[in-house]
């Protein structure tokens, strides 16, 4: 094995490890994982791990306005909705990374550019 295949097996692995555990980890893995790595990753698996933080930015948002809607009691019915859209997004980009195609995260902010 060479070394760029090498590398790109590592990649893979960490973008796969970094965006399934977001769903546990929230934004903060996605986080420290770009954070750590950014000058060591590929342009894709750059833009894989900014999309993962970027995402899981917005479904942190969207779970904070669904608490404040609880009150209302309409939060108590999108926070469920809420959680079941970031499982199912996750689960897809980490088979795009899988199979090293470029996955698009929809209804993202883009807070880090």
């Amino acid at each position: 094995m060479t070394e760029e295949q090498n590398k790109n097996g590592e990649e893979k692995v960490t973008l796969i490890i970094t965006v399934l555990g977001a769903i546990f980890f929230g934004f903060l893995l996605p986080l420290i994982v770009w954070f750590v790595k950014r000058d060591s990753f590929s342009s894709y698996a750059d833009s894989i791990a900014k999309g993962t933080l970027n995402f899981q930015l917005t479904i942190f948002i969207a779970e904070i306005i669904c608490g404040l809607l609880s009150f209302v009691g309409i939060g108590c019915i999108l926070l469920p909705l809420v959680h079941i859209v970031n499982i199912v997004v996750l689960v897809m980009a980490a088979v795009a990374v899988n199979s090293w195609t470029d996955f698009k995260y929809p209804m993202t902010i883009p807070f880090i550019k």
